[in-house]
């Protein structure tokens, strides 16, 4: 179980296989005194690699499509050999069924890369409180299967 820190900087590594994207979330997270940005990678190996080295990371941002390898294979792994460590995911994909199985498997958020930048922070402070946090987008659609009963958008 992820314990709250209070009064103190969040560290998060974010892992996202586009410099331009990593370049981007360092930059808007550099604004925000609550967050730290402990560390970068570009591919699993290299964030496994960050994981290991600084073990005061409270938050992993990651994007499903680092690498070859099997983003929901990488996701179980990183879960369980790091449970202390939220995992926010993020994904090209704003159905909501793209979110179901990344949230099934133990990560504590997803947001779509169409998301509002402070939509980004909200994410990374709500997860750092030990909440769960979808995107409002996804979030609507899927309340809005759920009361149709349906188990896929149509």
């Amino acid at each position: 179980n992820h314990q709250p820190k209070k009064n103190m900087a969040t560290n998060i590594l974010i892992a996202d296989d586009q410099p331009i994207v990593r370049i981007g979330l360092t930059y808007l997270l550099s604004k925000e005194i609550d967050i730290n940005i402990a560390g970068e990678a570009s591919n699993y190996q290299e964030m496994f690699e960050r994981l290991q080295q600084k073990p005061g990371i409270d938050l992993l941002a990651i994007s499903m499509s680092l690498a070859a390898q099997d983003g929901y294979q990488v996701l179980e792994q990183l879960i369980t050999r790091y449970p202390q460590c939220p995992v926010l995911v993020l994904s090209q994909y704003s159905e909501p069924h793209h979110a179901l199985r990344p949230l099934g498997l133990g990560a504590k958020g997803y947001l779509d890369k169409t998301a509002i930048p402070t939509e980004f922070v909200k994410a990374v402070r709500m997860i750092s409180t030990g909440a769960r946090y979808i995107n409002e987008a996804c979030a609507t659609k899927l309340a809005f299967l759920k009361r149709n009963g349906t188990s896929q958008p149509t």
